[in-house]
């Protein structure tokens, strides 16, 4: 009888500890599931990508592309009395953004990674290719752009040469090529950093081109056509901004173009830099031209107003090219923003 009252206790003692030992294991294995379900959430968007697809429909003549529910125009648009040349981008019926460029062929790409999507629109011309306009949409709202300053340095599809990881606050852009061509620096680079771009828009007030962009910090807006005098025609030495930043020099000796270059404004709005040169005129010394650096500053600027801004020309010191103001005998003069 004591040997039986003895083996009933045991028994009791162990099935009491593996009752307590289940009841810890499923509380453990609960909280531990629960905490493991959000990472596995967050860790699943951050090895998330976009996956590249092809168009399901495409109309050349139209520019029009197609792919789930999304229809993308691309639309060709000049006006001639501002020179201003571009490609105006619709998508499903509504504009969203007017590309002002030299470049004549744009491939647009599409990736997709549920509700988010990345157009991207690849421009180039016979000497190469520009670089990359990135749209990001979410759930059919267009977020953010960006632009990649990139190419491939061979000819390669475009799923072999980039790809998007998609990140909760990011999108970043790896390339899958061992090496790359930086359209900014104009040399080959090494494909070891990747191209980070916020998907968070940027926060700003501004009005239609119409009555010009006039931003919250400050800042003025370049926007437009400055000369020394308005009523002169176009063969006067004169920049055409066609955005907040980037422009066209023209500039002209007795109203025979000596040059054209791209050029942009600092961050800090006083500077002129020099990015290139589109067209050389007679008694221009074409090699010293191949030796201007992008980046170099051809000019200081002050602002006064939206409307009135003093230039002080430097030109091309190191080279001694263009050190002549070609607005004025004077080293400074006074630039005024046109409408015509």
């Amino acid at each position: 009888m004591k040997k039986l009252i003895t083996i009933v206790f045991t028994l009791t003692l162990l099935y009491s500890y593996n009752c307590k030992e289940h009841s810890s294991s499923n509380v453990g294995n609960e909280n531990k599931t629960n905490i493991s379900s959000d990472q596995l959430l967050l860790k699943n968007k951050n090895d998330s990508y976009f996956t590249y697809e092809k168009w399901s429909g495409i109309n050349e003549s139209k520019e029009i592309y197609q792919k789930s529910g999304l229809t993308l125009q691309l639309k060709s648009f000049l006006d001639e009395s501002k020179n201003i040349g571009g490609k105006k981008i619709f998508v499903n019926d509504n504009e969203i953004d007017f590309i002002v460029t030299d470049a004549y062929v744009f491939t647009p790409f599409i990736f997709f990674d549920g509700d988010e999507k990345i157009l991207l629109i690849q421009e180039e011309d016979e000497s190469g290719i520009y670089g990359y306009w990135l749209y990001y949409f979410n759930k059919e709202k267009f977020v953010k752009k960006a632009y990649l300053e990139i190419a491939p340095e061979n000819k390669v599809e475009i799923n072999k040469f980039i790809k998007f990881k998609n990140q909760p606050k990011d999108i970043i852009a790896i390339i899958l090529t061992n090496r790359y061509y930086d359209t900014k620096l104009n040399k080959i680079k090494s494909s070891t950093d990747h191209l980070t771009i916020s998907k968070i828009p940027v926060q700003k007030k501004e009005t239609t081109f119409g009555n010009r962009t006039q931003k919250e910090n400050n800042k003025i807006s370049f926007l437009g056509i400055w000369k020394t005098k308005c009523n002169t025609n176009d063969q006067v030495s004169n920049i055409l901004f066609y955005n907040k930043s980037e422009g066209e020099l023209n500039m002209y000796n007795n109203t025979k173009l000596v040059s054209k270059m791209m050029v942009e404004i600092s961050s800090d709005q006083k500077l002129l830099k020099y990015v290139g040169t589109n067209i050389i005129g007679e008694g221009v010394d074409v090699k010293k031209i191949t030796t201007l650096n992008k980046g170099d500053v051809i000019a200081k600027i002050e602002a006064s107003n939206e409307n009135k801004i003093s230039i002080l020309w430097l030109g091309f010191e190191k080279e001694k090219l263009f050190i002549k103001n070609p607005f004025s005998q004077e080293s400074s003069t006074t630039l005024t923003k046109c409408d015509e």
